[in-house]
């Protein structure tokens, strides 16, 4: 391994480029931002007068643009989509649904559909170029559509696969929502979150690409004079002054030009120590931790890599930070992305494991354990593509108390037919924006998959899922949170699964979606509401028991979809106790008589109590308690820079109300700032932390717990500050 420093004269110039950067433009000067109308921005057009914008919660904005950024109007929005004009009506693009609007009575009404065709998938954006519509194909394509035939005509040069990704080295290009100006095609790029410029011609060929404020991208449009994009995560509208390819991350780490460094390289072969008097350092081309050798990082350690340098580690990696000092593993150049940490040691005694614990690690393609378990766990994932490969066979893998932030692929772990002893455990993560968690193996004998106590937030790509369980024998998935998940737990070929004790909020297309021969499923104690579609789907073979869940004001509570099948369904509650408005609430033989038939007899007449660790006691009368449990929800964002939502719930049975107490406290347990000391009614509650002191003062980067009291009642969280 060769060590070396930059030489003064280098650093001198870095120092004065540094300096003449700084002298340029500001972010101020590259966009205008303002507040988005509703909290998750998604789709976006302009009709000649007016901006419109699509937002989760079911409504679309008309923002009058000549007047700063005033909201004129709102109307009722049941989709989720991107928007386009044709200079006479409003269309709609999601997923798999084509839509034509006409506004009616405040409502945007579909005066037309193209829906749920198996040549017509995966969508994703939708804009007019002057003579027809084209929609893009989310893993890289584009449709066009001539709307005066309800025709469908795939672009032939595309060939599904979309050329900007012939041009760009690294991952594949992931297009989203787009629109053409009068001379080039801009495309929202959700891999690398960039805007990329395209010929407007035969090949819609690639010509640059520039960054794009906030972590995930979603609306474009053009106003005749500027883009505008939107960002569902910061829930911000963005109108571009000036585009540019510098980073616009805030929270991105690069080595920067007037600091020294230590270059780290090539073979660890003897006991190394990295240590932050050397900090930080920097990878050019790649290092491998050979067999029988350990390389220690102390806390606070800060190590760069170039693009497609990765670690291998064959010996030991003991990464071990503080939650006040992470180690930080980031990329050289803010506009790549580097390779892998490759783990590749079978021994799990103490001393050989290698730990993961108290770092940040950003923008790279992934971790793979091939054949090895090392210790994970209150770690920092950003913009990172996977953690995926096996553990060795018959040890336990805990995957505890990370944070995924905009995970492509998120965690991704298998297992072998030889390897009926091992264990997966997946709990207290916190997933933003990402596929979370896909598990599956050769489908032979029972394994020990257990997925609890985790929150899964904003999985707004329609590929995302939350948990995918695909060819797998005995997964136990309990007590996690979905909140605006699209898809939140899809089942296909496996057996033994319980799902208990979850909370799904929408807005989410489906909750549960059990898929191609998924049996011996039992969905129990879950609270699933505002599904746009249904809160729970089987179809193909699949069966399940479903008691004692809370489904409600979702458009279709559960969906059979298979031929023959009886579903047991009862003693769950539906949101009403009107025999006539549950059975509108299904789909089943009823609806279709090819279809199987759902009993939901009986029924309960008030909500089950399913913050408890217990089921609840049905009386012959169908009697149930309502909730008696406080919750406190996980902070979001989180992490966060400048404030984040506290969201809790007071149970009902509190009929006269009673007295919060909500506190910030640091690792010390000192107490930073009381947010909440009164009286307060049933129900749920927000409160905003604007990462401030009791004094004013902005509090440093680092984790910190909130408290809420009441009475006897007390329950805490942990929550992530990064400056």
């Amino acid at each position: 391994m060769s060590m070396k420093f930059k030489s003064a004269i280098e650093v001198i110039i870095s120092v004065i480029l540094c300096l003449f950067l700084k002298m340029g433009l500001s972010w101020a000067q590259y966009y205008v931002e303002y507040d988005a109308p509703g909290d998750n921005p998604f789709g976006m057009t302009w009709d000649g007068n007016y901006l419109w914008i699509n937002d989760k919660s079911m409504s679309i904005y008309q923002v009058d643009i000549s007047d700063s950024f005033k909201v004129v109007g709102e109307y009722y929005f049941n989709g989720w989509g991107d928007l386009a004009w044709d200079g006479t009506s409003f269309w709609e693009m999601g997923w798999s649904d084509l839509r034509r609007y006409e506004i009616v009575d405040s409502s945007f009404t579909i005066a037309w559909s193209y829906d749920y065709r198996p040549d017509f998938h995966h969508m994703a954006g939708i804009d007019w170029d002057g003579k027809y519509l084209w929609v893009s194909y989310n893993a890289g394509g584009f449709y066009r559509l001539d709307p005066s035939e309800n025709a469908i005509d795939i672009f032939g040069k595309m060939d599904r696969k979309w050329k900007v990704a012939e041009f760009r080295e690294g991952p594949a290009c992931d297009p989203w929502n787009f629109v053409f100006t009068d001379d080039f095609l801009w495309v929202v790029d959700l891999r690398s979150r960039h805007l990329i410029k395209c010929a407007r011609d035969s090949t819609f060929s690639y010509i640059e690409e520039y960054s794009l404020p906030g972590p995930s991208p979603s609306g474009i449009a053009w106003d005749g004079e500027h883009l505008w994009t939107c960002d569902d995560y910061t829930g911000k509208v963005y109108k571009h002054l000036q585009l540019t390819t510098e980073p616009l991350d805030p929270e991105d780490e690069i080595l920067s030009p007037a600091s020294p460094f230590t270059e780290i390289d090539g073979s660890v072969t003897a006991d190394t120590h990295l240590s932050i008097a050397e900090s930080p350092y920097l990878i050019p081309s790649g290092l491998s931790i050979e067999n029988g050798t350990t390389l220690t990082i102390d806390p606070g350690v800060k190590i760069f890599l170039a693009k497609n340098a990765g670690i291998v580690v064959n010996g030991t990696l003991k990464a071990i930070g503080t939650a006040d000092s992470l180690i930080t593993f980031s990329h050289q150049d803010a506009n790549e992305s580097w390779g892998i940490i490759s783990f590749s040691n079978s021994d799990t005694s103490e001393a050989a494991r290698s730990v993961l614990c108290h770092t940040k690690i950003q923008y790279l393609d992934g971790i793979y354990l091939n054949g090895a378990t090392p210790e994970i766990h209150d770690n920092l994932f950003r913009f990172m593509v996977h953690l995926s490969g096996r553990p060795v066979p018959g040890t336990t893998l805990e995957i505890k108390d990370n944070t995924f932030y905009f995970s492509k692929l998120g965690i991704r772990v298998g297992h072998g037919k030889e390897e009926p002893d091992t264990r997966i455990l997946i709990d207290g993560n916190t997933f933003f924006n990402s596929s979370a968690i896909a598990i599956g193996g050769d489908f032979m004998t029972p394994q020990h998959f257990e997925i609890f106590n985790n929150r899964f937030q904003y999985s707004l790509n329609a590929e995302h899922l939350g948990i995918d369980v695909q060819n797998t024998d005995g997964v136990y998935i309990h007590d996690n949170i979905f909140q605006n998940s699209r898809f939140a737990i899809a089942v296909g070929h496996s057996r033994n699964i319980r799902i208990h004790r979850n909370f799904f909020s929408g807005p989410s297309v489906t909750a549960i979606d059990l898929a191609y021969n998924a049996a011996d499923v039992s969905i129990t104690n879950n609270t699933i509401t505002d599904c746009q579609r249904q809160a729970i789907l089987l179809f193909y073979n699949s069966e399940a028991e479903i008691h004692y869940n809370n489904i409600y004001n979702n458009d279709v509570a559960l969906s059979l979809w298979s031929e023959g099948a009886d579903i047991d369904a009862s003693y769950n509650w539906w949101g009403t106790t009107d025999p006539d408005s549950i059975e509108n609430l299904i789909e089943d033989y009823n609806d279709d008589p090819t279809s199987g038939r759902v009993n939901y007899l009986p029924f309960l007449d008030s909500p089950a109590d399913n913050t408890s660790n217990s089921s609840p006691t049905i009386s012959s009368g169908q009697e149930q308690a309502s909730p008696r449990n406080f919750l406190l929800l996980q902070n979001y964002p989180n992490p966060f820079n400048t404030a984040t939502a506290i969201n809790f719930i007071i149970p009902s049975i509190n009929r006269e109300g009673v007295k919060i107490i909500l506190k910030i406290y640091n690792v010390r347990g000192q107490v930073i700032r009381y947010l909440l000391d009164e009286r307060m009614e049933p129900g749920s509650h927000s409160v905003v932390w604007d990462g401030k002191d009791n004094l004013g003062q902005p509090v440093a980067s680092g984790i910190y717990f909130y408290e809420l009291r009441t009475g006897e009642v007390r329950k805490a969280r942990k929550m992530i500050v990064i400056r």
